[in-house]
């Protein structure tokens, strides 16, 4: 399975995508609705699997026999299922391990092109000179953008080894948020994906001045306190 498709459903098993419920739970949003559809709550399972829209595509691909239990399982249950093709999935000659990864992957990067086509967001990946790396190190890109007539955000986090070497890279919509709060959440996706993968050794490197300052300084304001703290947290976790 290529990395880029590996990453997406290693982060969607983990549930870290946060998506418009999530953000409601956190305090973050007010709004737990889908941005496409409108009709549902926007988990990281209505995105990748429920969504009308993305209905569409896997009735396309599920023979008729096993399509009402395709959409009955929790998250992890559905990934775990689909995984070790328990429902016995075929679909011509092609391994349906390899086509269902494939698929998620696709499904998560067209639903953020959707999302992001209502307005333009301009330039989403800045063009970043990577240092060598100390030995067992990783080092984390990260980035954000708004787009200042919509309010929406985009973010991207790409990591690579001490050798230079892309380990993965993800980018996701955030939603509507203030420039300081788009960069304090794709430094959060950096710290949560690194500890989730068991890094103990990551340099984040952002080009936000006033989010480093933010984080190391304590500084706390009305719309950004929960998320420094979380961030602040993940920092602690591993020393």
């Amino acid at each position: 399975m290529p990395h880029n498709v590996f990453a997406i459903i290693w982060v969607v098993f983990k549930g870290r995508l946060f998506m418009n419920v999530e953000k409601c739970m956190r305090g973050l949003s007010e709004d737990p609705s889908c941005k496409l559809c409108g009709n549902a709550k926007e988990s990281c399972l209505h995105v990748i699997q429920d969504c009308p829209k993305v209905k569409e595509v896997w009735n396309q691909l599920i023979p008729s026999r096993i399509l009402d239990r395709f959409f009955t399982y929790s998250l992890e249950n559905w990934l775990s299922t689909n995984l070790v093709n328990k429902l016995d999935v075929t679909f011509q000659d092609v391994d349906w391990l390899s086509l269902f990864g494939i698929v998620c992957w696709k499904i998560w990067k067209q639903w953020n092109r959707q999302i992001n086509s209502r307005g333009s967001i301009g330039t989403w990946i800045r063009n970043e000179r990577w240092a060598p790396l100390p030995v067992s190190f990783f080092k984390i890109n990260i980035d954000g953008t708004r787009n200042l007539n919509l309010g929406s955000a985009w973010s991207t986090t790409v990591a690579r080894d001490e050798h230079d070497n892309w380990m993965w890279g993800i980018g996701r919509s955030i939603g509507r948020c203030s420039v300081l709060q788009v960069e304090l959440w794709v430094i959060y996706d950096g710290l949560q994906l690194a500890w989730e993968a068991k890094w103990d050794n990551v340099i984040i490197e952002t080009d936000s001045a006033q989010a480093i300052k933010g984080v190391h300084e304590e500084f706390i304001g009305h719309f950004t306190r929960d998320l420094i703290v979380q961030i602040q947290e993940l920092c602690n976790t591993n020393g």
